[in-house]
Order: structure tokens, then C-alpha cells, then sequence
């Protein structure tokens, strides 16, 4: 099967030597996520809830890169 790196600038970059997510056939596989806003590259103040959405916001955003 082939291998895909996905990538985009509406979720943080990836910290280190790794991909926001790779697509392998039908899957995406995603990276790990903490709460950091992709605009301005700070954690998410406030309470869980707000730093879950951050992460979900983030996650969804890898996941409607085209081709993945």
C-alpha cells in the first residue's frame, strides 16, 4: 500500500522528526495533539474543555486535507 504524509498549515506543525498524519490506503493515522493554536503557536488557555476542542479542532483540520 502506499504511504502518505499529511500536512497542514491549519493544525500545528509537527514537533520533531514526524508528520502530522500519514494516509495509508483508506486509514489516516494522526500524530499526537495537545492544545496549541495553529495561529499564533500557544497552548489554549482555559479550562479542558476548551483545550479538548483546540485538539479536535486541530485533528479535523488534518483530516479535511484533500486526499486524506
Amino acid at each position: 500500500m502506499k504511504k502518505q504524509t499529511v500536512n497542514t498549515n491549519l493544525a500545528p506543525a509537527a514537533i520533531g522528526p514526524y508528520a502530522q498524519a500519514i494516509k495509508v490506503g483508506d486509514f489516516v493515522f494522526t500524530s499526537g495533539q495537545i492544545s496549541i493554536n495553529p495561529e499564533n503557536g500557544e497552548v489554549e488557555r482555559g479550562d479542558v474543555l476548551s483545550q479538548t476542542k483546540r485538539v479536535f479542532d486541530n485533528l479535523r483540520q488534518e483530516a479535511l486535507v484533500p486526499g486524506a
